[in-house]
């Protein structure tokens, strides 16, 4: 089982940044198993960031933002790359 990772901030599960991750995963209509298989998000970190245990880092913050902005573009990324 995969431990909580040192050094990351702590949120609370009704914040608006746990709130923000719950909301892009619900609008691609996925489980937190498959949004995490999807978009190649470790599952214990995905649901710890939606029980507001821990906070993204920026990076993750931005990836989740085109996530739901360009769900599309985020696909043929994905796409590419495996097919490489």
């Amino acid at each position: 089982m995969e431990r909580p990772y040192s050094g990351a901030p702590r949120i609370e599960p009704e914040s608006p940044l746990a709130l923000f991750v719950k909301r892009v995963r619900a609008a691609r209509g996925l489980t937190q198993r498959e949004f995490a298989d999807t978009y190649a998000i470790a599952l214990g970190r995905l649901r710890d960031w939606e029980q507001g245990r821990f906070k993204p880092d920026a990076m993750t913050i931005s990836y989740l933002s085109v996530i739901e902005h360009e769900p599309a573009a985020v696909a043929r990324a994905r796409d590419r790359h495996k097919a490489a």
